[in-house]
């Protein structure tokens, strides 16, 4: 029993210590669509945040708040 058990253990031991092959990560690409008007050109957002922002505030402000 106790060869068994030495033979089992040097067994794991010596698959442990190759390197496991592996995969790389892939995360799959998706297509989200087209961003619905006005907000067409995504490469001014930090112009359309603001603008939205602006128009929150306003809104806000027309409340009392």
């Amino acid at each position: 029993m106790k060869k068994l058990v030495n033979d089992a253990l040097r067994k794991g031991l010596v698959a442990m210590s190759r390197p496991q092959e592996r995969r790389p990560y892939r995360v799959p690409a998706h297509s989200m669509g087209n961003p619905l008007p006005p907000y067409e050109n995504m490469d001014k957002a930090l112009q359309i945040a603001e603008q939205l922002e602006d128009e929150e505030i306003l809104r806000k402000m027309s409340l009392g708040k």
